[in-house]
């Protein structure tokens, strides 16, 4: 990968890369919107999917710590 650094016509220092990739025209402009909005919203899911995952395995975690707690707390209870 080249990390030349042309001069563009507006003055400003732009990587060649960059600039193909650039759109150029506005269907493509727009396809380039759709697919970077549906990444996003693919990453979004993923991480809300990610995050309620880690929520119900939190939760199966502490009720199981309950369960395994409560024969202790009545033995205790019964030897009071």
């Amino acid at each position: 990968m080249s990390l030349l650094v042309s001069k563009s016509g507006s003055g400003t220092l732009a990587n060649p890369e960059m600039e193909e990739a650039r759109p150029h025209s506005i269907g493509e402009e727009e396809l380039q919107l759709q697919l970077a909005l549906a990444m996003s919203k693919e990453e979004a899911d993923s991480e809300k999917q990610k995050r309620t995952n880690d929520d119900l395995k939190l939760q199966l975690a502490l009720e199981e710590s309950k369960r395994e707690d409560l024969p202790a707390q009545q033995a205790e209870e019964v030897g009071n």
